[in-house]
């Protein structure tokens, strides 16, 4: 007669990852780096501010040569956002 003992599996929930695994300053470094204006003028005013100018124009550049869109007149009472 076959005797098969049925194996207990472990709880993943209760797995915690060893400590070497949490590297804290890397984390901090990355949330300090990927620091992204919400604003025009947060960007043209940053450090980067260089970078996004040439981002913003090569953004237009290709709207632009995609068409986009078109400028057109608003309407007589109309606000432009």
């Amino acid at each position: 007669m076959l005797n098969l003992h049925q194996i207990q599996l472990r709880n993943c929930s209760l797995l915690q990852k060893p400590k070497r695994f949490e590297d804290h300053i890397m984390k901090a470094e990355s949330y300090l780096d990927d620091y992204n204006p919400e604003t025009y003028e947060e960007a043209v005013n940053s450090k980067d501010s260089i970078n996004w100018k040439k981002a913003m124009e090569s953004e237009m550049n290709r709207l632009s040569e995609n068409h986009t869109w078109e400028l057109s007149d608003l309407p007589v009472g109309a606000k432009g956002l």
